[in-house]
C-alpha cells in the first residue's frame, strides 16, 4: 500500500479483493502481450509465417520478463483460487486461443500450414510458453527472453509449418 501512494479504504474501493487485483494485472498484461504480438495475430498478415510467428513470441516472452514475478504469482494464484481461475481459463487462455486459431485457419486457407485442429494446437502450444515462461522468465533473475523466444519459436515452427515454409533460426 505504501508503495501506491493509496489508503487500504481507496485501494478497497477500486477492488473488493486480492483475487480482483490479481484479474486486472493479468488483463493489463495480456492487453501488452496481445499488442506486442499483433502484427502476426492480424488476419490479414501476409508476410512470413514463421518470421511473423518468431517476432510474436520474441515480443510476448519480453512482455512476460517485465512482469515475470506478478506474472509467476498470478499463475500460481489460478491454480488455488476459482476466480483467478477463471479469468486467466475464460478469458486470457480463450482469448489467445481465438485469436491464433483465426490466424491458423486464414494460413491454412493460403497453404502456409497444414493445422488441421487449430484450437487445439493452439492451446497446447500456449500452455507450453506459459509453462515456459513463468518457468524462466517468472522469477527474482530471469533468463534471457530472447534465449527463451528462440526455443519456444523453434517449437511453433516446427509444429505448425512444413519445412520449405520455415525460415532459418537466427543467429
Amino acid at each position: 500500500m505504501a508503495r501506491t501512494g493509496m489508503t487500504r479504504s481507496s485501494f478497497y474501493h477500486y477492488f473488493r479483493s486480492l483475487d480482483e487485483v490479481a484479474i486486472a494485472l493479468m488483463r493489463r498484461v495480456q492487453g501488452e502481450m496481445m499488442e506486442a504480438a499483433s502484427p502476426w495475430l492480424q488476419l490479414g498478415y501476409d508476410g512470413d509465417p514463421a518470421a511473423g510467428a518468431r517476432e510474436g513470441i520474441r515480443a510476448s516472452a519480453e512482455v512476460f520478463a517485465r512482469h515475470g514475478l506478478v506474472l509467476a504469482a498470478i499463475h500460481e494464484a489460478s491454480f488455488r483460487y476459482g476466480a483467478v481461475q477463471r479469468a486467466w481459463r475464460e478469458g486470457v487462455l480463450e482469448d489467445w486461443i481465438h485469436a491464433i486459431a483465426d490466424q491458423l485457419r486464414a494460413q491454412r486457407e493460403r497453404g502456409a500450414t497444414r493445422v488441421a485442429e487449430p484450437e487445439e494446437i493452439a492451446r497446447a502450444l500456449l500452455l507450453m510458453n506459459t509453462a515456459v515462461f513463468v518457468e524462466r522468465l517468472g522469477k527474482q533473475s530471469p533468463e534471457s527472453p530472447e534465449a527463451v523466444a528462440d526455443t519456444l519459436a523453434q517449437i511453433w515452427i516446427g509444429a505448425l509449418y512444413s519445412a520449405p515454409l520455415t525460415s532459418a533460426a537466427p543467429g
